[in-house]
């Protein structure tokens, strides 16, 4: 039996594809669905994405790249994280573009893989420092990455000195754009836009309502009751004190699940009634009850109004933080559900 179940709903990440889409002005949309596409599931995710209109998926490893591989032959998928010389040989082998973020990685692909070149422009993570871009044996992209989401004089900045470096690069998409700035800034947008976290039901910003929904519903059940007196504690350490007579269950869902013990604090349903989390274990957690209820009482983790933003919230994180930490001991299961 498993502990808890995470049901993706198929409908409303092509739904959130399509609000995209509509957004592009003749830029592709590539699916980022690395992490598992952020732990919703990267094969349904990147499948739905492909179907509403998506032209290519991207990935950080090359393990991703070649677990979409196994069941898209012929889909393109790009690898955008570091490779060795003996990963490259694999990368071929599987027809997977690559990326190359050194002077030394540019050598190494350039007659094996077809690669794109990217750009630091101001995050300063993978990057080469703004070499001057001209076509270089299987060069087919340049991109770099947006350092913030919504400011305009650092998105500015950063495209400016992107369109600059990349003016030579004839005939190589060029890619720069996330769904923030595709979406905000549409300037931005280019030969093609990277989107990862909108497709799963992440807004762009969260200051602007733009009709993106969530798609994963995390849920679980209610595994023992007890109550507990007055002065009693809850948790290692004695993390909470009781201040009353309560009534307190135990849900078999905790860290090394995904729920970060950093949520302590948060809101959780159970049955029909919100129940205050208050102590997260390696594989539980507790959460305050306002009445007795049954074992087996099913708990809502996320969805029926609870968010993973409104777990982010409690945590000073951000919602993907969460959903990329889920882990596959949950069953996973699909669902085409139009609400």
């Amino acid at each position: 039996m498993h502990r808890s179940e995470l049901t993706l709903n198929l409908s409303l990440v092509s739904r959130n594809v399509e609000l995209l889409m509509k957004k592009l002005d003749g830029a592709e949309l590539w699916a980022v669905v690395k992490a598992n596409a952020y732990g919703h599931g990267a094969i349904p995710v990147a499948r739905a994405a492909l179907e509403v209109g998506a032209s290519a998926l991207c990935v950080a490893t090359l393990n991703e790249g070649l677990s979409l591989r196994n069941v898209m032959p012929g889909e393109r998928i790009i690898v955008m994280g570091p490779l060795s010389p003996h990963d490259i040989a694999i990368a071929r082998e599987a027809k997977l573009e690559c990326v190359a973020h050194t002077d030394e990685m540019v050598e190494l692909l350039a007659a094996q893989v077809d690669f794109h070149l990217k750009i630091n422009t101001g995050l300063n993570r993978w990057g080469i420092e703004s070499p001057p871009v001209t076509s270089n044996g299987r060069l087919v992209g340049v991109m770099s990455q947006f350092a913030t989401d919504g400011d305009p004089d650092i998105t500015s900045r950063q495209l400016a000195a992107f369109l600059d470096v990349s003016a030579n690069s004839t005939g190589a998409v060029r890619h720069i754009a996330n769904s923030c700035a595709a979406w905000l800034f549409p300037e931005t947008q280019l030969d093609a836009v990277r989107s990862g976290c909108t497709l799963v039901g992440f807004p762009p910003t969260p200051d602007v309502d733009f009709g993106i929904r969530p798609t994963l519903r995390w849920t679980s059940y209610l595994a023992q009751v007890r109550r507990v007196s007055p002065g009693e504690t809850i948790g290692y350490e004695g993390s909470y004190r009781v201040p009353k007579n309560t009534i307190m269950g135990l849900i078999p869902v905790g860290y090394a699940d995904g729920f970060n013990v950093n949520l302590v604090g948060t809101h959780v349903l159970v049955g029909d009634a919100r129940a205050q989390v208050v102590s997260v274990y390696m594989d539980a957690m507790c959460v305050i009850l306002d009445r007795k209820l049954p074992t087996g009482t099913p708990v809502t983790l996320v969805g029926d109004g609870i968010t993973f933003a409104d777990h982010a919230k409690n945590a000073a994180i951000d919602s993907w933080e969460i959903s990329a930490g889920l882990v596959d001991d949950a069953r996973r299961t699909l669902r085409r559900i139009v609400d």
